[in-house]
Protein backbone atom coordinates (compact mmCIF):
# COMPACT_ATOMS: atom_id res chain seq x y z
CA UNK A 1 0.00 0.00 0.00
CA UNK A 2 1.16 3.42 -0.95
CA UNK A 3 2.81 5.51 2.07
CA UNK A 4 -0.13 7.91 2.90
CA UNK A 5 1.43 9.82 5.32
CA UNK A 6 1.69 12.96 2.90
CA UNK A 7 -2.18 12.96 3.70
CA UNK A 8 -1.33 14.03 7.38
CA UNK A 9 -0.30 17.48 7.25
CA UNK A 10 -3.14 20.02 8.50
CA UNK A 11 -4.45 22.23 5.38
CA UNK A 12 -4.86 25.48 5.10
CA UNK A 13 -9.02 24.78 5.89
CA UNK A 14 -7.74 23.12 9.17
CA UNK A 15 -4.81 26.00 10.20
CA UNK A 16 -7.70 28.53 9.01
CA UNK A 17 -10.28 27.14 11.23
CA UNK A 18 -8.30 26.61 14.35
CA UNK A 19 -6.49 29.96 14.34
CA UNK A 20 -7.24 31.82 17.58
CA UNK A 21 -9.62 28.75 18.33
CA UNK A 22 -9.00 26.33 21.37
CA UNK A 23 -10.86 22.97 20.87
CA UNK A 24 -12.83 21.83 24.00
CA UNK A 25 -10.61 19.92 26.06
CA UNK A 26 -11.09 16.25 27.21
CA UNK A 27 -12.20 15.74 30.25
CA UNK A 28 -9.75 13.29 31.21
CA UNK A 29 -9.70 14.22 34.73
CA UNK A 30 -12.71 12.89 35.37
CA UNK A 31 -14.46 9.44 36.51
CA UNK A 32 -15.04 7.33 33.46
CA UNK A 33 -18.86 7.31 33.98
CA UNK A 34 -19.09 11.17 34.65
CA UNK A 35 -16.57 11.41 31.69
CA UNK A 36 -19.31 9.09 29.36
CA UNK A 37 -22.05 11.34 31.08
CA UNK A 38 -20.51 14.77 30.36
CA UNK A 39 -19.87 14.24 26.44
CA UNK A 40 -22.96 12.27 26.00
CA UNK A 41 -24.86 14.96 27.15
CA UNK A 42 -23.47 17.40 25.21
CA UNK A 43 -23.92 15.75 22.00
CA UNK A 44 -27.51 15.32 22.52
CA UNK A 45 -27.76 18.92 23.17
CA UNK A 46 -25.50 19.22 19.76
CA UNK A 47 -27.97 17.13 17.89
CA UNK A 48 -30.93 18.49 19.20
CA UNK A 49 -30.01 22.17 18.20
CA UNK A 50 -28.96 20.78 15.02
CA UNK A 51 -32.13 18.76 14.26
CA UNK A 52 -34.16 22.20 15.51
CA UNK A 53 -31.87 24.57 13.08
CA UNK A 54 -32.73 21.98 10.29
CA UNK A 55 -34.81 22.16 7.61
CA UNK A 56 -36.35 18.08 8.45
CA UNK A 57 -39.06 18.86 11.04
CA UNK A 58 -41.75 18.19 8.71
CA UNK A 59 -40.02 15.57 6.10
CA UNK A 60 -39.21 13.07 8.40
CA UNK A 61 -41.01 10.84 11.04
CA UNK A 62 -39.38 8.72 14.02
CA UNK A 63 -40.47 5.92 14.97
CA UNK A 64 -38.61 3.83 18.41
CA UNK A 65 -38.25 0.12 18.95
CA UNK A 66 -37.28 -1.64 21.16
CA UNK A 67 -34.76 -5.45 21.09
CA UNK A 68 -35.00 -7.55 24.31
CA UNK A 69 -31.53 -8.80 25.04
CA UNK A 70 -32.53 -12.99 25.25
CA UNK A 71 -31.70 -14.15 29.00
CA UNK A 72 -31.74 -10.44 30.40
CA UNK A 73 -34.48 -7.70 31.45
CA UNK A 74 -32.13 -5.15 28.92
CA UNK A 75 -33.20 -3.83 25.52
CA UNK A 76 -31.30 -2.30 22.37
CA UNK A 77 -33.50 0.87 21.69
CA UNK A 78 -33.91 1.57 17.78
CA UNK A 79 -34.48 4.78 16.27
CA UNK A 80 -36.34 4.68 12.89
CA UNK A 81 -36.30 7.67 10.62
CA UNK A 82 -38.13 7.97 7.35
CA UNK A 83 -39.50 10.44 4.91
CA UNK A 84 -43.00 11.85 5.93
CA UNK A 85 -44.09 10.24 2.31
CA UNK A 86 -43.86 6.87 0.48
CA UNK A 87 -43.93 6.61 -3.46
CA UNK A 88 -46.96 4.49 -4.98
CA UNK A 89 -46.05 1.94 -7.62
CA UNK A 90 -48.88 0.86 -9.58
CA UNK A 91 -51.24 1.71 -6.51
CA UNK A 92 -48.87 -0.31 -4.13
CA UNK A 93 -46.76 1.61 -1.76
CA UNK A 94 -43.61 0.63 -2.65
CA UNK A 95 -40.82 -0.57 -0.32
CA UNK A 96 -38.14 1.24 0.59
CA UNK A 97 -34.26 0.74 1.09
CA UNK A 98 -33.28 0.32 4.43
CA UNK A 99 -29.77 1.66 6.43
CA UNK A 100 -29.00 -0.11 9.35
CA UNK A 101 -26.36 2.68 11.35
CA UNK A 102 -23.80 2.35 14.21
CA UNK A 103 -22.85 4.80 15.87
CA UNK A 104 -19.05 5.91 16.89
CA UNK A 105 -17.66 6.77 20.30
CA UNK A 106 -14.80 4.36 20.56
CA UNK A 107 -17.26 1.79 22.14
CA UNK A 108 -17.87 4.25 25.26
CA UNK A 109 -20.19 6.96 24.20
CA UNK A 110 -23.41 7.68 21.69
CA UNK A 111 -26.83 6.83 21.85
CA UNK A 112 -29.84 6.08 18.92
CA UNK A 113 -30.62 10.12 18.49
CA UNK A 114 -27.21 11.39 18.76
CA UNK A 115 -27.21 11.66 14.60
CA UNK A 116 -30.65 12.53 14.56
CA UNK A 117 -30.00 15.16 11.75
CA UNK A 118 -27.92 12.98 9.74
CA UNK A 119 -30.04 10.23 9.84
CA UNK A 120 -32.63 12.41 8.32
CA UNK A 121 -30.98 13.94 6.31
CA UNK A 122 -30.48 10.39 4.62
CA UNK A 123 -33.69 9.48 5.25
CA UNK A 124 -35.03 12.78 3.39
CA UNK A 125 -32.56 12.62 0.59
CA UNK A 126 -32.19 8.96 -0.81
CA UNK A 127 -35.92 8.65 0.60
CA UNK A 128 -35.09 5.38 2.28
CA UNK A 129 -35.49 3.66 5.64
CA UNK A 130 -32.61 4.45 8.33
CA UNK A 131 -32.48 2.52 11.55
CA UNK A 132 -30.33 4.39 14.25
CA UNK A 133 -28.95 1.04 16.84
CA UNK A 134 -27.88 1.96 20.18
CA UNK A 135 -25.37 -0.90 21.65
CA UNK A 136 -24.17 -1.22 25.31
CA UNK A 137 -21.43 0.66 26.46
CA UNK A 138 -17.86 0.86 28.37
CA UNK A 139 -17.10 0.45 30.77
CA UNK A 140 -20.23 -1.20 32.59
CA UNK A 141 -19.74 -3.82 29.26
CA UNK A 142 -16.53 -5.02 27.81
CA UNK A 143 -15.98 -7.00 24.95
CA UNK A 144 -17.59 -8.10 23.11
CA UNK A 145 -20.89 -7.22 24.16
CA UNK A 146 -20.94 -4.49 21.86
CA UNK A 147 -20.79 -6.88 18.99
CA UNK A 148 -23.15 -9.28 20.17
CA UNK A 149 -25.40 -6.51 20.36
CA UNK A 150 -25.00 -4.78 16.43
CA UNK A 151 -26.02 -8.61 15.89
CA UNK A 152 -28.81 -8.42 17.81
CA UNK A 153 -30.26 -5.17 15.75
CA UNK A 154 -29.24 -6.73 12.46
CA UNK A 155 -31.33 -9.94 13.64
CA UNK A 156 -34.44 -7.57 14.37
CA UNK A 157 -34.06 -6.16 10.64
CA UNK A 158 -34.15 -9.43 9.29
CA UNK A 159 -37.74 -10.05 11.54
CA UNK A 160 -39.04 -7.17 10.66
CA UNK A 161 -37.93 -5.57 6.98
CA UNK A 162 -41.66 -6.62 6.02
CA UNK A 163 -42.88 -4.40 9.07
CA UNK A 164 -41.35 -1.56 8.68
CA UNK A 165 -41.48 -1.47 5.34
CA UNK A 166 -38.13 -2.02 3.62
CA UNK A 167 -36.72 -3.34 0.98
CA UNK A 168 -35.32 -6.71 1.64
CA UNK A 169 -32.84 -6.53 -1.69
CA UNK A 170 -31.55 -3.24 -0.77
CA UNK A 171 -29.67 -3.25 2.80
CA UNK A 172 -27.22 -0.82 3.61
CA UNK A 173 -25.00 -1.33 6.92
CA UNK A 174 -22.96 0.90 8.07
CA UNK A 175 -21.30 3.46 10.71
CA UNK A 176 -18.71 5.71 11.57
CA UNK A 177 -15.30 4.75 13.83
CA UNK A 178 -16.01 2.01 16.22
CA UNK A 179 -19.49 1.93 14.68
CA UNK A 180 -18.08 1.24 11.50
CA UNK A 181 -16.16 -1.97 12.97
CA UNK A 182 -19.50 -3.25 14.17
CA UNK A 183 -20.98 -2.80 10.51
CA UNK A 184 -18.38 -4.85 9.47
CA UNK A 185 -18.47 -7.32 11.64
CA UNK A 186 -22.44 -7.69 11.25
CA UNK A 187 -21.69 -7.97 7.16
CA UNK A 188 -19.49 -10.79 7.63
CA UNK A 189 -21.26 -12.49 10.19
CA UNK A 190 -24.26 -12.00 7.66
CA UNK A 191 -22.36 -13.74 5.04
CA UNK A 192 -21.50 -16.93 7.16
CA UNK A 193 -25.03 -17.01 7.64
CA UNK A 194 -26.29 -17.00 4.26
CA UNK A 195 -23.88 -19.90 4.03
CA UNK A 196 -26.02 -22.06 6.43
CA UNK A 197 -28.48 -24.34 5.88
CA UNK A 198 -30.56 -22.83 9.14
CA UNK A 199 -30.07 -19.80 7.29
CA UNK A 200 -33.71 -20.86 5.59
CA UNK A 201 -35.65 -20.37 8.38
CA UNK A 202 -35.05 -16.68 8.64
CA UNK A 203 -36.51 -14.02 6.39
CA UNK A 204 -33.70 -13.62 3.12
CA UNK A 205 -32.02 -10.28 3.78
CA UNK A 206 -29.85 -9.25 0.72
CA UNK A 207 -26.80 -6.37 2.15
CA UNK A 208 -26.28 -4.61 -0.66
CA UNK A 209 -23.50 -2.54 0.77
CA UNK A 210 -21.29 -1.01 3.48
CA UNK A 211 -20.44 2.37 4.70
CA UNK A 212 -17.35 2.69 6.53
CA UNK A 213 -16.91 5.95 7.95
CA UNK A 214 -13.96 6.74 9.31
CA UNK A 215 -13.46 2.99 10.83
CA UNK A 216 -11.63 1.89 13.41
CA UNK A 217 -11.19 -1.83 12.11
CA UNK A 218 -8.73 -3.16 14.18
CA UNK A 219 -7.22 -3.56 18.15
CA UNK A 220 -4.00 -2.05 18.80
CA UNK A 221 -2.61 -5.67 20.10
CA UNK A 222 -3.44 -6.93 16.87
CA UNK A 223 -2.10 -3.90 14.20
CA UNK A 224 -1.21 -5.25 10.78
CA UNK A 225 2.77 -6.12 10.32
CA UNK A 226 2.25 -4.75 7.08
CA UNK A 227 1.56 -0.85 8.19
CA UNK A 228 3.25 -1.12 11.82
CA UNK A 229 6.49 -1.76 9.88
CA UNK A 230 5.95 1.67 7.77
CA UNK A 231 8.15 4.21 9.80
CA UNK A 232 5.78 6.78 9.08
CA UNK A 233 2.26 4.99 10.08
CA UNK A 234 -0.43 6.85 11.16
CA UNK A 235 -0.23 5.67 14.68
CA UNK A 236 2.78 7.52 14.91
CA UNK A 237 2.28 9.79 12.59
CA UNK A 238 -1.29 11.01 13.83
CA UNK A 239 -0.51 10.26 17.89
CA UNK A 240 -1.06 13.45 18.78
CA UNK A 241 -3.87 14.69 16.29
CA UNK A 242 -6.42 16.91 17.49
CA UNK A 243 -9.83 15.05 17.99
CA UNK A 244 -8.50 11.44 18.58
CA UNK A 245 -4.83 11.22 19.54
CA UNK A 246 -2.92 8.17 20.45
CA UNK A 247 -3.45 8.78 23.87
CA UNK A 248 -7.68 8.16 23.57
CA UNK A 249 -7.87 5.59 21.39
CA UNK A 250 -5.52 3.70 24.19
CA UNK A 251 -8.14 4.71 26.54
CA UNK A 252 -11.02 3.60 24.44
CA UNK A 253 -8.87 0.00 24.03
CA UNK A 254 -8.87 -0.59 27.63
CA UNK A 255 -12.22 0.16 28.19
CA UNK A 256 -13.11 -2.81 26.07
CA UNK A 257 -11.40 -5.33 28.62
CA UNK A 258 -9.27 -8.23 27.53
CA UNK A 259 -9.45 -9.70 23.56
CA UNK A 260 -7.64 -12.80 24.07
CA UNK A 261 -5.90 -14.18 20.90
CA UNK A 262 -8.80 -16.89 20.53
CA UNK A 263 -11.24 -14.25 20.38
CA UNK A 264 -10.18 -11.69 18.55
CA UNK A 265 -11.55 -11.97 15.41
CA UNK A 266 -13.91 -9.55 15.72
CA UNK A 267 -11.19 -6.63 16.58
CA UNK A 268 -8.93 -7.56 13.29
CA UNK A 269 -9.64 -7.10 9.94
CA UNK A 270 -8.94 -10.19 7.22
CA UNK A 271 -6.49 -9.13 4.60
CA UNK A 272 -7.25 -12.95 2.83
CA UNK A 273 -8.54 -11.98 -0.71
CA UNK A 274 -10.56 -15.67 -0.47
CA UNK A 275 -12.54 -14.17 2.60
CA UNK A 276 -12.96 -10.75 1.45
CA UNK A 277 -14.32 -11.51 -2.55
CA UNK A 278 -17.98 -12.10 -1.69
CA UNK A 279 -18.05 -8.60 0.36
CA UNK A 280 -20.90 -6.18 -0.89
CA UNK A 281 -19.94 -2.82 -2.33
CA UNK A 282 -18.28 -0.90 -0.24
CA UNK A 283 -17.48 3.03 0.84
CA UNK A 284 -14.48 3.93 2.94
CA UNK A 285 -14.31 7.06 3.74
CA UNK A 286 -10.95 7.99 5.93
CA UNK A 287 -9.01 11.12 7.26
CA UNK A 288 -5.78 12.33 6.38
CA UNK A 289 -4.65 13.17 10.22
CA UNK A 290 -6.58 10.09 11.92
CA UNK A 291 -4.99 7.10 13.73
CA UNK A 292 -7.45 4.74 12.10
CA UNK A 293 -6.24 5.80 8.69
CA UNK A 294 -3.84 3.27 7.37
CA UNK A 295 -6.09 0.68 8.37
CA UNK A 296 -9.11 1.99 6.72
CA UNK A 297 -7.36 2.66 3.48
CA UNK A 298 -5.60 -1.34 3.73
CA UNK A 299 -8.89 -2.34 3.85
CA UNK A 300 -10.35 -0.56 1.04
CA UNK A 301 -7.27 -1.90 -0.94
CA UNK A 302 -7.31 -5.49 -0.16
CA UNK A 303 -12.00 -5.59 -0.80
CA UNK A 304 -10.85 -3.98 -3.94
CA UNK A 305 -7.68 -6.41 -4.52
CA UNK A 306 -10.37 -9.49 -4.56
CA UNK A 307 -12.33 -7.83 -6.67
CA UNK A 308 -14.66 -6.21 -4.59
CA UNK A 309 -16.78 -3.10 -5.90
CA UNK A 310 -15.40 -0.17 -3.84
CA UNK A 311 -15.08 3.64 -3.43
CA UNK A 312 -12.77 5.19 -1.48
CA UNK A 313 -12.25 8.79 -0.15
CA UNK A 314 -9.04 10.66 1.47
CA UNK A 315 -10.03 13.88 3.20
CA UNK A 316 -6.07 15.11 3.43
CA UNK A 317 -5.01 17.14 6.25
CA UNK A 318 -8.52 16.41 8.72
CA UNK A 319 -8.70 14.89 12.09
CA UNK A 320 -10.92 12.27 12.99
CA UNK A 321 -14.60 12.93 12.97
CA UNK A 322 -13.48 16.58 10.94
CA UNK A 323 -17.01 16.56 9.96
CA UNK A 324 -18.92 17.68 13.22
CA UNK A 325 -17.41 21.02 12.62
CA UNK A 326 -19.44 23.19 10.38
CA UNK A 327 -17.02 25.41 9.92
CA UNK A 328 -14.73 23.64 8.05
CA UNK A 329 -15.59 24.03 4.37
CA UNK A 330 -14.26 19.85 4.45
CA UNK A 331 -17.37 19.06 6.19
CA UNK A 332 -19.41 20.10 3.14
CA UNK A 333 -17.43 17.83 0.98
CA UNK A 334 -17.55 15.06 3.03
CA UNK A 335 -21.41 15.27 3.04
CA UNK A 336 -21.35 15.61 -0.77
CA UNK A 337 -19.04 12.28 -0.83
CA UNK A 338 -21.59 10.32 1.73
CA UNK A 339 -24.27 11.43 -0.52
CA UNK A 340 -22.97 10.41 -3.11
CA UNK A 341 -22.27 7.22 -1.94
CA UNK A 342 -24.97 6.16 -0.80
CA UNK A 343 -26.57 7.15 -4.66
CA UNK A 344 -24.22 5.27 -5.84
CA UNK A 345 -24.82 2.06 -3.53
CA UNK A 346 -28.97 2.42 -4.67
CA UNK A 347 -28.12 2.38 -7.94
CA UNK A 348 -28.36 -0.26 -10.30
CA UNK A 349 -25.04 0.19 -11.97
CA UNK A 350 -21.51 1.31 -10.41
CA UNK A 351 -18.12 2.12 -10.77
CA UNK A 352 -15.31 0.00 -11.55
CA UNK A 353 -13.15 -0.28 -8.27
CA UNK A 354 -9.82 1.39 -9.44
CA UNK A 355 -11.90 4.10 -10.34
CA UNK A 356 -13.24 5.56 -7.92
CA UNK A 357 -10.73 6.13 -5.30
CA UNK A 358 -10.48 9.70 -4.58
CA UNK A 359 -8.48 12.71 -2.56
CA UNK A 360 -10.92 15.46 -1.30
CA UNK A 361 -9.06 18.76 -1.11
CA UNK A 362 -10.10 21.16 1.24
CA UNK A 363 -11.12 23.32 -1.81
CA UNK A 364 -12.18 22.49 -5.08
CA UNK A 365 -13.50 19.37 -6.63
CA UNK A 366 -12.40 15.70 -6.06
CA UNK A 367 -9.13 14.26 -8.51
CA UNK A 368 -8.05 10.55 -8.52
CA UNK A 369 -5.71 9.64 -6.35
CA UNK A 370 -2.29 8.88 -7.24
Amino acid sequence: MEDLSKYGFPNADWIQFVIGKALPPFPSHLDTLEIQRRINSEREAVASQQFIDSDFGDKVLFQDYDVNIPDDTLSIPIRLSRPNFRPNTDSIIASLPVYLFFHGGGFLFGSETQDECTCARLAVTHNMIVLNANYRHTPVWTYPTQHEDAWRAFQWLMDNIDVIGGDRLRVVVGGVSAGANLAAYVVRRHQELQRDEEALERPKVCISGLILDMPWLVHPDFYPLSLRSQSHHSYIQCANAPLLPMERVRLFTRLLGPVPEERSSLMRISLDLDDLKNMPPTVVLVAGNDPFRDEGWLFANRLSDAGVQVKGYIFPGMPHAFWKLEELQATSLYRTALEDSFSWLLSEEMSKPEETFQTIGAFGEPTLAT
